[in-house]
């Protein structure tokens, strides 16, 4: 067995990175692929925008045989390590055949990797931006994975933890329906809020109106959600790639921002759930995967609200009711019976409390592990 680093953004060695999850996966009716564009243009250093201020370096392991068994992503996130005054390294797109050696050999290439840049510290899964998906999978292995969330099998807890990575934080995904009890309360709090407040609710109507306000979607969430933790704030170029591909099959009427005056100070991001279509297609858009996922996209009944947050300066002046009354009319609007409302920090217990008190069940957890290095 053998790890080496991959260099080219092309060639065998990317394909073979590529394949490796479906080979994982095939047979997990509750994995969703990541779209295999946007895991092949990670390696292109002239597009990927991480590339003009940070570095990674991408890991492959082989058998005796020559067949691919493991790979791994290190990251330098130089921009938060300059926020944070850290010498932190992410991992991401860990994945491993069940076989203890493959993974602690990429683990130790990886962290050869970060020690020879001076850094001090592993954390992860953590990707490129604040949207990738984030943690491995420790409980909920028998529910379909959400979109923009990973599916891991139940050994790779395991494995992590053998490396001498202990857990830093978790995450809480949940599952609202429309028989969810929802307070009228809050929608009474929030009409009125929003009467005395000067506080409105901006529904977006086409696909050029939301690419207008990226550099306002930017700040908010920057603001709002990407300041937490080891988050870099996402650079409009990144928002506005993001969008992009989000609008091929987003309604953008389900896209809200929520603004005091003329100042925008919330919003909330919700889009059709089209995980069959991109499990039956292997994550592939060509030559016909973009067209099942329009057409999922309009027959769905599966929602994902993956961002919602409001200014921390109006959380306690009635913004919340407007964001949580939001939520829900989010789901009632899109015509779904569900929305994952996908990957809350367990610290936020208010928020969390709040959300199951409307029916909410919360029902799989991430988990994002940390381990200090150092040259022995």
């Amino acid at each position: 067995m053998q790890v080496i680093e991959v260099r080219d953004c092309k060639g065998k060695q990317v394909r073979d990175f590529l394949d490796l999850p479906e080979k994982l996966y095939r047979d997990k009716p509750n994995w969703v692929p990541p779209f295999r564009m946007d895991v092949k243009s990670l390696f292109d250093r002239e597009r990927n925008p991480f590339f003009r201020h940070s570095e990674a370096a991408f890991y492959l392991a082989y058998d005796g045989r020559g067949e691919s068994v493991g790979r791994l992503v290190v990251l330098e996130p130089a921009l938060v390590n300059e926020r944070l005054g850290i010498k932190m390294a992410f991992f991401f797109l860990y994945e491993c055949v069940e076989s203890l050696e493959v993974s602690m050999a990429l683990f130790s290439a990886g962290e050869q990797w970060a020690l020879s840049r001076g850094l001090d510290t592993l954390f992860g899964p953590k990707g490129f931006t604040a949207l990738d998906p984030i943690g491995i999978l420790v409980e909920g292995f028998d529910i379909p994975a959400a979109m923009s969330t990973g599916y891991h099998p139940p050994y790779y807890e395991k494995f992590i933890s053998a490396s001498g990575f202990v857990p830093a934080v978790d995450f809480l995904t949940g599952t609202m329906t429309r028989k969810s009890s929802f307070p009228a309360r809050i929608d009474s709090l929030s009409e009125r809020v929003q009467e005395e407040r000067n506080i409105r609710v901006v529904p977006f109507r086409s696909r050029k109106e939301v690419l207008d306000r990226v550099p306002e979607l930017a700040m908010l969430f920057n603001e709002a959600l990407g300041t937490e933790s080891v988050n870099a704030p996402m650079t409009e170029d990144e928002i506005r790639s993001m969008v992009r591909i989000m609008m091929l099959i987003a309604k953008p009427e389900l896209i809200k921002m929520i603004n005091k005056g003329d100042e925008p100070i919330g919003f909330v991001l919700a889009y059709p759930d089209v995980s069959r279509a991109i499990r039956r297609n292997w994550g592939r858009l060509l030559p016909f995967g973009w067209m099942d996922l329009l057409m999922e996209a309009r027959k769905t009944k599966r929602y994902a609200i993956n961002g919602a947050g409001i200014l921390e300066e109006h959380r306690g002046t009635g913004g919340l009711a407007v964001l949580y009354s939001e939520l829900y009319k989010t789901l009632k609007d899109s015509g779904g019976e569900t929305a994952d409302v996908i990957q809350i920090r367990v610290e936020n217990e208010k928020m969390l409390r709040t959300l199951r008190g409307f029916g909410i069940d919360f029902n799989r957890r991430h988990r994002m592990y940390r381990k200090e290095i150092s040259v022995e």
